[in-house]
């Protein structure tokens, strides 16, 4: 049985971590954070804090981190998993990242004889827990190959997309879609309320017809009763804008939507209404409006 190192057990890692130990593999974890550490320890996993021994002993190393910068500290730090790396460890990268960074973290990998696989997740708390995420891979086919029974014990779904960076293309085309669609679908509600509908009757409708999707019939309700918890949900923050941004760069695209929804996010994020709920942009749009979703809404 191999053994598999983690380093990230935050709120996605420490399910997908758990899952792995249900499944009967010896996983060492890595992170800061005593609590977690504690936590996991007590589900029987095991605890290095040192990074270069981890690598040490571990043949596969997940990786749960927030963005590139994260990735990168891990990588390439002083001791970083590429630091005296045994030839042979393969690292799959759950985190969301810059494609571009994210070759260049592959190519350094496999001039050390690591082979790196871009691996972004898809789905919140709840799936991660469940062991059914969607997983969008990038990197080499063999080494995916070599990974794809471990990633089906904690995915329902996986989607091998190509060479490196793909995996994290690939989310981040995603996340565009569900935060645009998200402030289109809180933009024509609001508009509704303001016209004399309640909100549970305008949702139906749009459930009811062509324009019903994922995002109206998983998160609409959500949204109105204000408890579509954000932890499940990737916010637009700012490294995520630079990475979203740096493949509009390199793909010489322009993304207007993709810079309204940012500016929303941010708006909301100065009111404070973001903390907390996926309904910060409906609560953005009732103030721009001057309404009262609460109000509006028949218990």
């Amino acid at each position: 049985m191999n053994k598999i190192g983690f380093v990230g057990i935050g709120k996605m890692g420490m399910p997908i971590a758990c899952n792995l130990l249900k499944e009967g593999y010896a996983v060492t974890v890595c992170d800061p954070h005593r609590e977690a550490l504690q936590f996991f320890t007590k589900k029987g996993g095991r605890y290095d804090a040192s990074l270069g021994r981890l690598t040490a002993h571990c043949d596969i190393i997940f990786l749960c981190l927030p963005g590139s910068r994260e990735t990168e500290e891990v990588m390439h730090g002083p001791e970083g998993i590429l630091a005296q790396p045994p030839a042979g460890k393969l690292v799959i990268d759950l985190g969301d990242g810059d494609p571009y960074r994210t070759e260049r973290i592959a190519q350094a990998a496999e001039a050390k004889g690591v082979s790196y696989l871009d691996a972004s997740v898809d789905g919140g708390i709840g799936e991660a827990t469940a062991g059914t995420l969607t997983i969008m891979v990038g990197g080499s086919y063999a080494a995916y190959e070599k990974i794809e029974e471990v990633l089906n014990k904690i995915a329902r779904k996986i989607f091998y997309m190509g060479t490196s960076g793909t995996g994290h293309k690939a989310r981040l085309v995603h996340t565009i879609i569900f935060w645009a669609h998200l402030a289109v679908l809180c933009e024509a509600m609001v508009l509704g309320v303001k016209a004399g509908l309640e909100p549970e009757q305008i949702l139906t409708v749009i459930n009811a017809g062509a324009a019903e999707s994922q995002i109206s019939s998983r998160c609409g309700s959500l949204i109105i009763k204000n408890n579509g918890n954000v932890e499940d949900t990737v916010m637009i923050d700012d490294q995520y804008m630079e990475h979203i941004m740096a493949m509009e760069t390199q793909t010489r695209t322009t993304l207007p939507l993709v810079g309204l929804v940012s500016q929303l996010m941010v708006a909301a994020k100065n009111r404070g209404l973001s903390a907390g709920n996926i309904s910060a942009i409906l609560k953005l749009y009732a103030e721009f409006a001057r309404i009262n979703m609460s109000d509006a809404r028949r218990d």
